[in-house]
């Protein structure tokens, strides 16, 4: 997913949203209920990350993108 951000500029960005939400994943709104876990989006100035919290607050992220 990350490769397929335009530049480096966006992929450091992308990254920086990712160690915030490995930092305090619960920080984030839901952003729907799934059986299986709970799904929350996080937003940066220019990407988001949809991701869940899986058990013992492992962070699996399924979905990055770029907001041009």
């Amino acid at each position: 997913m990350v490769a397929e951000l335009p530049d480096e500029e966006a992929r450091d960005e992308v990254a920086g949203l990712l160690e915030r939400v490995q930092l305090h994943p619960r920080r984030f709104p839901d952003a729907r209920e799934i059986p299986g876990g709970e799904f929350r989006d996080a937003f940066g100035h220019f990407c988001w990350a949809r991701y869940r919290i899986c058990p013992d607050d492992i962070v699996e992220v399924h979905d990055i993108g770029w907001m041009p």
